[in-house]
């Protein structure tokens, strides 16, 4: 068997680096335990406000239910989609019309 001798100055650079070493350990089981812990947390927190969302729409629905219903509202509306609709395109057409005229003049400098 063989020994090693060690100086004073490097048992206590190996003491040190040991006791780094073991207290950087216990930190990082302190940060997984704490992450632990607001995983539990946090999955606790997400389940009540899937129940929260749950019932909030439940009575949404129950409310919907008994409201009355208006037809004339619903026309109105296909009404003013169909306008807004209309004046989109045509926006949409006058600005193809002006990109087809642009292009044109570029064609006629570029010969």
């Amino acid at each position: 068997m063989e020994y090693v001798r060690l100086t004073g100055s490097e048992k206590m650079y190996g003491s040190k680096a040991l006791l780094y070493a073991e207290m950087e350990l216990l930190d990082s089981i302190k940060h997984i335990r704490n992450y632990k812990k607001l995983r539990i947390k946090e999955i606790k927190l997400k389940t009540e406000l899937k129940k929260t969302v749950k019932d909030v729409k439940t009575k949404l629905s129950e409310l919907d239910k008994a409201l009355p219903k208006n037809h004339s509202h619903k026309s109105a509306k296909s009404e003013k989609a169909k306008k807004a609709e209309e004046t989109y395109n045509k926006k949409r057409k006058d600005l193809q019309s002006e990109i087809d005229e642009i292009q044109r003049k570029l064609q006629r400098l570029s010969s």
